[in-house]
């Protein structure tokens, strides 16, 4: 248990925390880790790290799908000059951090993709160590805050697509340094604080909201260590925000990175409300209904005898729903939609749940809490089939996207460069080449350094004419997975 001391208040202990904070008035059995092993509790906490690596780490790294392969040829350092070249350069956007990751992983993996899933995977963890490092922030004790970042990892929408697309990982950077900018917040290390803040608008765009959030939560968090202080920290919060946020809106104006007024119809806001309002509840659907299912199915479990607020659970609960907000305050707004875009936002979420949770466990029974340790450590083992379901339509575009790449070249062997090659998709197949490689079919040949040919995807022209069929110098379908010459109709082969 967090050090501190306790005092007898009426029928239990009121623990006080030495940083001021007063968890309320707790049940008699409150003293839960000499009550109920510790052990126990880390066994079914150890279950879900478990069952997240086993779902995931078979499915990371099967090969490239769309975005990546732009990422991974305009990413490439080969000298120092390359690195100051990545902050000056955009590819409609402008995240320099994210192109930083790719330049290391091609450094150390060259183009073979485990290497690539293998660190998406890293940042997912990293991802949940920071968002436990700022449960504890709120003076959660260490099994709440292990399970505010268990929810978040476990959320079957978003992080799928975060961990087995190689691009997602954009919304893996957003979601880790936004967590640790809001963890140094709470804990006034303001050095820290700014330089997150900083590598969280150097990620995704989202990020520009999240400074105007923590503002807020400077004047709501329950925190004694700033009474007399509160003005001052609030002042030097926002003075730090402030000006990084403008030093980030220089340097991507100096770039050819898209602003609101210049992006392309899809990344252009509407505010049409029934746009906005599908996109909200879709958006609140995706990052808090995991979480809210597994707080309501906790308070069953734990049955708590009572419930008494404490004022600072109020005031956390009122941050957790302006980070909400924050997360959503974008994404609503815009035509395009992506599982994405719940990432950020489903941190509040998890946060949210793992404080009531820890609440109701301070009014709950032994065996109340032993019940719910258990069916903890069920759970998860139980949901594995749907976590693997739903992974794998990325796992079979990543794999479909790799063999496409190494049977193109015998398919083209004998065809001078320069050569254009019509593609026709299977569009019955999940699985198609449209989904691997939307427009980037071209990037992903010239990126393995092949000869120069001209690719034409039937489904997926990316705006370039249709050539006539007497200046295709080849036709190839996909069947069964496979590309086939235009005139076969059987499989290519295993």
């Amino acid at each position: 248990m967090t050090g501190g001391s306790a005092e007898t208040v009426g029928e239990g202990t009121r623990i006080i925390m030495t940083d001021g904070h007063d968890r309320g008035a707790a049940a008699p059995d409150a003293t839960w880790a000499r009550r109920l092993p510790r052990a126990l509790v880390a066994a079914a906490l150890l279950v879900w790290a478990v069952v997240f690596l086993a779902v995931y780490v078979p499915r990371v790294g099967h090969g490239f799908v769309q975005d990546d392969f732009a990422w991974i040829a305009s990413s490439r350092v080969a000298h120092l000059s390359d690195v100051a070249r990545i902050f000056r350069h955009d590819n409609g956007f402008y995240r320099p951090v994210v192109a930083l990751t790719f330049a290391a992983d091609r450094a150390l993996f060259g183009l073979r993709p485990f290497g690539y899933g293998l660190t998406n995977l890293l940042l997912a963890l990293a991802c949940a160590m920071g968002i436990a490092w700022l449960a504890r922030g709120f003076t959660l004790r260490w099994p709440a805050a292990v399970f505010a970042a268990a929810l978040w990892l476990l959320n079957p929408h978003g992080l799928h697509w975060a961990l087995l697309w190689t691009s997602g990982r954009t919304a893996l950077l957003l979601s880790l340094f936004a967590a640790l900018t809001a963890a140094a917040v709470v804990r006034a290390r303001w050095p820290l604080a700014g330089a997150f803040f900083a590598a969280a608008l150097l990620s995704k765009e989202e990020a520009v909201v999240m400074g105007a959030v923590l503002t807020a939560w400077l004047s709501i968090l329950p925190r004694p260590a700033i009474r007399g202080r509160r003005v001052a920290w609030y002042t030097v919060w926002t003075g730090i925000w402030l000006v990084i946020l403008g030093a980030y809106f220089w340097a991507r104006s100096r770039t050819g990175a898209m602003m609101p007024w210049t992006a392309p119809a899809y990344y252009t806001f509407t505010f049409a409300p029934a746009a906005v309002f599908r996109n909200l509840l879709e958006y609140l659907d995706r990052s808090s209904t995991f979480a809210v299912a597994a707080t309501l199915v906790a308070l069953v479990l734990l049955r708590p005898a009572r419930w008494r607020p404490a004022p600072n659970t109020k005031r956390a609960l009122i941050c957790c729903a302006l980070w909400i907000a924050g997360g959503l305050a974008i994404t609503i707004f815009l035509p395009v939609r992506s599982d994405l875009y719940a990432c950020l936002p489903s941190i509040g979420t998890c946060l949210a749940a793992a404080i009531v949770v820890d609440r109701a466990w301070t009014w709950s029974t032994l065996a109340s809490r032993r019940r719910a340790v258990v069916v903890a450590a069920i759970v998860p083992i139980v949901l594995s089939p749907m976590y693997v379901s739903r992974s794998a339509r990325w796992v079979s575009l990543a794999e479909l996207s790799t063999r496409v790449l190494d049977e193109l070249p015998a398919l083209t062997e004998d065809l001078p460069a320069g050569s254009t090659v019509v593609l026709h998709d299977d569009a019955a197949s999940r699985a198609n080449l449209s989904g691997a490689f939307g427009v980037m079919l071209n990037d992903a040949w010239s990126l393995e350094g092949h000869r120069p040919l001209v690719f034409w995807l039937d489904s997926r022209s990316g705006g370039r004419p249709r050539p006539c069929a007497a200046c295709a110098a080849r036709s190839l379908r996909l069947v069964g997975g496979h590309l086939v010459r235009g005139d076969e109709r059987g499989s290519a082969g295993p």
